[in-house]
C-alpha cells in the first residue's frame, strides 16, 4: 500500500466521527439510487405483469383467417403459441334492438382457461356456465332481458326475452362491403370497424345468413381485452365441438425474436387479409395494423410507437437521481474539504519532508477509495432492503394503484441495475473528492505555517487579492489628497449603521470569501434539495389522486336505461323511485341520494366554449356535446352552499340554472389532461328531442358547405346521407342559463370531475321539467312526427346513467343483498343494467393506494431531508470550530459577549439571505424540470412551487443554522489568545 496509503488509513480512523458521516452519506446516496432504480424496474415489471393478467399475454391477434393461414401461421419461426377462435358468423339484431345496443351480434369459440393458456383472459360469468356444445350459448350481460322479435332468418330472434334456457335464432352470415351500385368489393372480418359513413362511399351488410339455433346458458361480463368492442357487435360465445361449420378463425399469437415495433407490424402485415386480398375499391381504407397489435402491453416492453410515457419516466428518474447525486456531492464534499483543512498542517509539512503533490493527492483519493468500498455494498444492501420493506408495507396499495390483483408486487433485482447504481456512487465520490484532493496537493509548509484556512487560497484568489489591494491604495490617495479619511464611506456607512461587529462582519466574509461560498452553497443546496423534495411529494399526491376517486356513500347502485319503445321519462323515473323505496327496505339501509347523467347537444355562442369537438358556424353559433349530471334536491342544495351562491337563484325547475364544472380531468389511455372547457358563463340551448327520419339512425349536428348548422341522417344500410335544417331536425329544446363556472364537485361526487364533455350540474327536479316540456313541444308537431327514441333526452345509442347511493352499517353484506333485490326487482324490465359497488371497499382500496405512493414520497423526502440538515450542520459547525483562534484574538482585544454575538448574527444572516435566495432559485429550476416531465402525462396544471415546503424549507434552514452555529461556538471554548494558540500547537 505504501507510506501515503498507510498515511491515508490513519487519518481515517483518527477522525473517526468525520468517516462515519461520510461513509454513511456514500451508502445513502447509493441507498437511494439503487432504491430509485429498483423501484422503477419492478413497477415497470408489475405493470407488464398487471396487463398480462386483465388483458392477456398475446402480442399479436388477427381475425378472419382462413384453415391455410391458421397453418402458415403456426408454422412460421416468429410465432412461439397461439389460442384459435373459431368464428361462425354474424347476425344481424332486430332495429328496436339497435337503439340500446349495437347493431350486430358476432357468434366465436370461446376458450376455456385451459386452452388460452394464458394467452387469452377467459371471460368472467356473471350468471350461467360456459357452454359444453356448439348450440349451447354464453351471451353478454348487455343483452340480458331483451326481446329479439326478429323472424329468425334475416334478424335474430328469441323466444321471449334473453334469460337462461332461452332459445334463440341467429341468421349467421358475413360482413361484406359494397359500393354505391351495390356491388361487393371485399369482405369485413368481424374486428374490422364499420364502413360506412360520409366520404366512405361504401356501405355494408350480411351476405348468406343461415338460421342457427342456440340455448342461452350462461352471461359473461365485459372487460376481456379480446372481446369485440368496434362500435358495431356484441360478441355471443359457443364450445368448438366441430359439429358447427365456422366461417374463418381468429387467432392470438406471441411472438419470439421480435425486437421492434416494425417486426411486429412486418409479422402482422404478413398473415393479415390485407396482404391477401386483390382491390377493395378506391375508397376503401384499411384498418391500421396497429390494432392488432397488443401495444399495451408491448408498451412495458419499451417496444410502442408511444414514446412518450418513457420519456417521461426517464425525466422523472433522471431529475430524482441528479437531486440525489447533487446532495451526495455537497454532503461528502464538504466532509473532504473538512478534513484537508484541517491538516492543512500536516499535508504541508509532507510536501515539505519531500512528498510530490502527485501522492498527497492519491492519499485522498485512498481514502475516497476506502470509504468507498464500504459505503457503496452497503448502500446497495440497503437500497434492496429499504425498496423490499417499502413494498412489503405498501404491496396492497401498490397493486391496487397499478391495477394488480392476486398477488403482491415483488423487488425485482437487476444486475445492470446494481451495476448503474454503483457506477453513480462512484462517480459521486469522485466528484466529492476531485477538489479537495487538488488543494491538498497544493499545501506546502509555509503555507501550513501561516495559515490553518478552511479553504487554501488559488492562484486566481491571489490575483485577485493583489488587484484589490492596488485599487485600495489607489482610492486611499485619492480620498488623502481629498482629505478624507482613507477608511471610505462605505466601511463609515457601515460603523455608522451597524457598528463595529457589522463592520467586522463584513471584513470577515471578504477576506475569506471560500468559507463564506461554502457556507452560502450549503445552505442554498439544502433548501433547493427540500423545495424539491416538497415538489416531488405534491406531484405523488395528485398522481394519487387523479389515479383514484372518492367514493359515494358506503354502497352505490348503477343503473344504465336504455328505454325501450313506449318507454316515458315519467315512467322511467318512477322505476328507478321504486327501486330505490325497495332498497330502503333492507334494514340497515339510508339514502345518500343520487344522480341522473346524461349526453346532450346544446348551441352556445362559439367563444363561450373551448371543447375540441365542437362544430362552429358562420354565424358564430356552436354546437357542443354536454354531460349533463341531474342531482338529487338536498345534494344541489348544499352544492349551491359550498360555492357561497344564492340557493334562491338556483331554486326555479321551471327556469333552471346550472352550474359548470370547469376543471375537468380527461385520459387518451396513456396520458390525462386539465382543462376548463367553458371560458365564461352564458345561456346554453340543449337539444332534447329530434325528429325521426325512416330508416335512419339518430342525427349528427355538422356544418355544411354554407357554414351552418344542419342535422345528418345516415342511413342504416347504405351511404346516403341526408341534411336537415337544425331548426326543423328539433322538436324541443331547453333555455339553460349556466350561472356559475365551479372548479370541484358536489361533495362525494369527484368522479363528474372526470370527462372530455363540458359538464353542467342541474337539480333533479329540473329532470322531469325539461322532459315534460320536451314532450309537450313533440306533441304540438304535425300529427305523426315521432322522436328518435323512445324518451326525450335519451337518444340512440345513448343512455341515462342513474347512481344510487347508501350509508349501511355493513357494505358487504348490504351490497350483495341490495344486488339480489335489484336483480328481482328489473328482472322483467328490459333495457336496465344493473351494477352494485361495495364503496367501502373502494374507499379502502384508494386509502391504501394513496397511503402507498405518499410512503414511497415521504421515505424519499426524510431521507434527503436529513442530508441536507446534516450538509449545513456539518459544514457551518465545522466553519467557526476552525475560527477558534480568531474568535479568541478578538476576545483578548476586548470584544464582549454582546458584540461578538452581533457580529456573529450579521454573517448568519448574509449566509442565510444569500443561501435562500441562490436555493429557491435552483429549487424552481428542478422543480420546472420535474413539472415538465409531470406535464409529458399530466397536462394542463399550473406551475409553482409548494408554499408550504418552500415554508418549511426556510424555517428549517433557519433553524439548522441557528444550532449550527450555537454548537460550533460552543466547541470554541478558548478564552484567550495563549490557550488558543497552545491547543492549536498541540
Amino acid at each position: 500500500m505504501g507510506v501515503m496509503g498507510s498515511y491515508a488509513l490513519r487519518s481515517l480512523r483518527r477522525a473517526r466521527a468525520r468517516t462515519v458521516v461520510c461513509v454513511a452519506g456514500i451508502a445513502l446516496s447509493c441507498a437511494l439510487i439503487t432504491a430509485i432504480l429498483t423501484t422503477a424496474l419492478s413497477l415497470c415489471s408489475m405493470m407488464y405483469e398487471s396487463t398480462e393478467q386483465i388483458e392477456g399475454s398475446w402480442e399479436v391477434g388477427l381475425s378472419g383467417l382462413s384453415d391455410s393461414d391458421v397453418d402458415r401461421l403456426k408454422a412460421d419461426g416468429r410465432t412461439a403459441d397461439t389460442v384459435v377462435m373459431r368464428e361462425y358468423g354474424v347476425a344481424q339484431l332486430p332495429s328496436a334492438e339497435q337503439r340500446g345496443h349495437m347493431e350486430r351480434l358476432a357468434v366465436e369459440s370461446s376458450p376455456s382457461a385451459s386452452t388460452a393458456q394464458g394467452i387469452v383472459v377467459p371471460p368472467q360469468i356473471d350468471s350461467g356456465r360456459m357452454p359444453e356444445n356448439s348450440h349451447e350459448l354464453l351471451m353478454p350481460v348487455a343483452l340480458r332481458g331483451e326481446l329479439l322479435a326478429g323472424d329468425g332468418r334475416l334478424e335474430a330472434r328469441s323466444q321471449g326475452k334473453i334469460a337462461l334456457d332461452c332459445p334463440v335464432t341467429l341468421p349467421l352470415g358475413e360482413r361484406v362491403a359494397k359500393d354505391s351500385a351495390g356491388a361487393k368489393t371485399h369482405r369485413l372480418t368481424m374486428s374490422d370497424s364499420p364502413v360506412y359513413g360520409e366520404g366512405s362511399g361504401l356501405s355494408e351488410s350480411i351476405e348468406g345468413p343461415a338460421p342457427a339455433e342456440f340455448t342461452v346458458v350462461g352471461f359473461y361480463l365485459p372487460g376481456s381485452a379480446w372481446q369485440l368492442n368496434n362500435g358495431v357487435m356484441n360478441l355471443a360465445l359457443t364450445c368448438d365441438d366441430g359439429a358447427l361449420a365456422y366461417r374463418g378463425s381468429t387467432v392470438w399469437a406471441t411472438t419470439t425474436g421480435l425486437v421492434s415495433l416494425d417486426d411486429f407490424k412486418a409479422y402482422a402485415q404478413a398473415f393479415s387479409r390485407d396482404s391477401q386480398e386483390g382491390e377493395r375499391g378506391a375508397s376503401y381504407v384499411p384498418d391500421s395494423l396497429e390494432q392488432s397489435l397488443h401495444l399495451s402491453l408491448l408498451r412495458y416492453r419499451g417496444i410502442t410507437g408511444e414514446e412518450q410515457i418513457w420519456v417521461t419516466v426517464a425525466a422523472i428518474l433522471g431529475i430524482l437521481s441528479g437531486v440525489v447525486i447533487v446532495a451526495s456531492v455537497s454532503l461528502i464534499h464538504t466532509g473532504f474539504a473538512i478534513s484537508v483543512s484541517e491538516r492543512t498542517r500536516e499535508l504541508g509539512l509532507l510536501s515539505s519532508l519531500g512528498a510530490s503533490r502527485r501522492q498527497i493527492r492519491c492519499s485522498i483519493c485512498i481514502e475516497a477509495l476506502v470509504l468507498a468500498a464500504v459505503g457503496v455494498p452497503s448502500g446497495l444492501i440497503i437500497g434492496l432492503t429499504g425498496t423490499w420493506v417499502v413494498f412489503q408495507l405498501t404491496g396492497e396499495g401498490l397493486a391496487l394503484f397499478m391495477r394488480v390483483s392476486g398477488h403482491a408486487p415483488e423487488v425485482v433485482i437487476s444486475v445492470w441495475v446494481l451495476g448503474v447504481a454503483a457506477l453513480l456512487s462512484l462517480v459521486t465520490i469522485a466528484l466529492s473528492a476531485l477538489l479537495p484532493a487538488v488543494r491538498a496537493g497544493r499545501a506546502s509548509a509555509i503555507d501550513a505555517l501561516r495559515s490553518a484556512g478552511f479553504v487554501h487560497l488559488s492562484r486566481a484568489e491571489r490575483r485577485r487579492q493583489r488587484r484589490a489591494s492596488r485599487r485600495a491604495r489607489r482610492r486611499a490617495v485619492r480620498l488623502e489628497g481629498s482629505g478624507a479619511r482613507a477608511g471610505g464611506a462605505l466601511d463609515r456607512l457601515r460603523l455608522h449603521l451597524s457598528g463595529v461587529p457589522g463592520y467586522l462582519a463584513h471584513r470577515n466574509l471578504t477576506r475569506a470569501s471560500s468559507k463564506s461560498h461554502v457556507a452560502v452553497a450549503s445552505i442554498a443546496v439544502s433548501v433547493a434539495l427540500l423545495v424539491i423534495i416538497g415538489s416531488f411529494v405534491q406531484d405523488m399526491d395528485m398522481l394519487s389522486r387523479v389515479a383514484g376517486s372518492t367514493a359515494e356513500g358506503d354502497v352505490r347502485v348503477s343503473l344504465t336505461v336504455d328505454p325501450r319503445d313506449g318507454a316515458t321519462l315519467a315512467g322511467t323515473l318512477d322505476v328507478v323511485d321504486g327501486l330505490d323505496a325497495e332498497l330502503l327496505k333492507i334494514d340497515g339501509v339510508s339514502s345518500n341520494g343520487y344522480r341522473a347523467t346524461t349526453y346532450i347537444e346544446g348551441l352556445v355562442p362559439s367563444e363561450m366554449i373551448a371543447s375540441s369537438d365542437m362544430k362552429s358556424a358562420a354565424d358564430g353559433t356552436a354546437c357542443a356535446s354536454f354531460m349533463v349530471h341531474f342531482i338529487d334536491d338536498a345534494s344541489w342544495r348544499a352544492y349551491v352552499r359550498d360555492l357561497g351562491l344564492s340557493e334562491a337563484d338556483y331554486a326555479d325547475a321551471t327556469h333552471p340554472r346550472a352550474i359548470a364544472l370547469n376543471r375537468v380531468i380527461d385520459s387518451d389511455g396513456s396520458s390525462y389532461r386539465y382543462s376548463a372547457p367553458i371560458n365564461h358563463v352564458g345561456t346554453v340551448e340543449l337539444l332534447t328531442e329530434f325528429v325521426s327520419r325512416p330508416e335512419a339512425s339518430s342525427p349528427s349536428i355538422e356544418v355544411d358547405e354554407n357554414g351552418n348548422l344542419v342535422a345528418t341522417y345516415y342511413t342504416r344500410s347504405s351511404a346516403e346521407k341526408l341534411q336537415v335544417a337544425l331548426t326543423d331536425a328539433t322538436v324541443a329544446s331547453a333555455r339553460v342559463e349556466i350561472g356559475a363556472l365551479a372548479q370541484s364537485a358536489p361533495a362525494g361526487m369527484s368522479t363528474l370531475m372526470r370527462t372530455q364533455q363540458p359538464s353542467l350540474v342541474l337539480p333533479e327536479s329540473a329532470l322531469r321539467s325539461i322532459g315534460a316540456d320536451a314532450l309537450s313541444a313533440l306533441a304540438a308537431r304535425a300529427p305523426g312526427t315521432k322522436g328518435t327514441g323512445p324518451v326525450p333526452l335519451i337518444e340512440p345509442g345513448s343512455s341515462l346513467i342513474v347512481d344510487l347511493s347508501y350509508l349501511t352499517k355493513d357494505s358487504a353484506r348490504a351490497s350483495e343483498k341490495m344486488r339480489r333485490t335489484a336483480s328481482d326487482q328489473l328482472a322483467e324490465i328490459g333495457g336496465v343494467s344493473l351494477s352494485v359497488s361495495d364503496n367501502a371497499s373502494a374507499a379502502r382500496e384508494s386509502r391504501l393506494m394513496y397511503g402507498a405512493l405518499q410512503i414511497f414520497a415521504g421515505a424519499f423526502a426524510i431521507i434527503i431531508g436529513l442530508i441536507a440538515v446534516a450538509n449545513v450542520f456539518n459544514t457551518l459547525s465545522t466553519s467557526f470550530m476552525l475560527r477558534r483562534r480568531e474568535f479568541a484574538v478578538l476576545r483578548s482585544l476586548g470584544m464582549g459577549p454582546h458584540s461578538f454575538r452581533r457580529m456573529i448574527a450579521l454573517e448568519c444572516a448574509s449566509y442565510a439571505v444569500r443561501g435562500l435566495a441562490i436555493g429557491l432559485a435552483l429549487a424552481s429550476a428542478v422543480g420546472y424540470a420535474l413539472y415538465s416531465a409531470i406535464s409529458m402525462s399530466i397536462s394542463g396544471l399550473p406551475f409553482g412551487l409548494p408554499l408550504f415546503w418552500v415554508a418549511f424549507a426556510i424555517g428549517l434552514a433557519l433553524f439548522v443554522l441557528a444550532v449550527s452555529v450555537a454548537y460550533g461556538l460552543r466547541r470554541c471554548r478558548a478564552d484567550s489568545v495563549v490557550e488558543a494558540l497552545h491547543e492549536d500547537v498541540l
